[in-house]
């Protein structure tokens, strides 16, 4: 019963197909689709690909290397300007310790904890120097093209950050 069942759905789907079964069925579709290529057009296209793609990425080594440089440079400036206002604070807080007067406990108290502030923004201050000199050192090393451009992007937002608080304050 399963046996002409199954002979039944398959001469439906030979009705459908209107095909003779083939033993050889693999062999001949390679036989015709190896037929149709043109291999001296295919050599050429593959040719024509890699000179394309030979001239698009020496654009983008050109592209990412000045990204680069332009980032390597935000990240030096930033560790500059932010080792100058760590040196500010210092001076700032020696300055502030000439003139304080130690005579009662709350006065003493008052001092200690503006020193201990200014030694935590300093501290604060060199970590972000450090970690500004590291990123410009690790992102002229790297190679990844779009982590550039994020890196790039960052800075420049970044940069319209504390170009906007310094106009904030003035």
């Amino acid at each position: 019963m399963t046996n002409s069942f199954l002979s039944a759905i398959e001469g439906l789907m030979r009705g459908i197909c209107n095909q003779k079964p083939h033993s050889d069925a693999p062999s001949r579709n390679v036989q015709i689709v190896t037929s149709e290529i043109d291999y001296d057009k295919l050599a050429k296209a593959i040719v024509q690909a890699n000179k394309e793609s030979e001239k698009g990425a020496e654009k983008v080594d050109s592209a990412s290397s000045v990204l680069c440089s332009f980032a390597v440079i935000i990240f030096t400036l930033y560790g500059a300007v932010i080792v100058a206002v760590m040196i500010a604070v210092v001076m700032a807080s020696v300055d502030q310790l000439r003139e304080m007067i130690w005579n009662s406990w709350s006065q003493i108290g008052v001092n200690i904890v503006v020193l201990g502030l200014a030694f935590l923004m300093a501290l604060v201050l060199l970590v972000f120097a450090v970690l500004s000199f590291r990123a410009a050192k690790e992102v002229s090393r790297e190679e990844n093209r779009s982590y550039i451009a994020a890196v790039v992007s960052a800075l420049s937002g970044m940069t319209a950050l504390i170009v906007a608080l310094v106009a904030l304050f003035r």
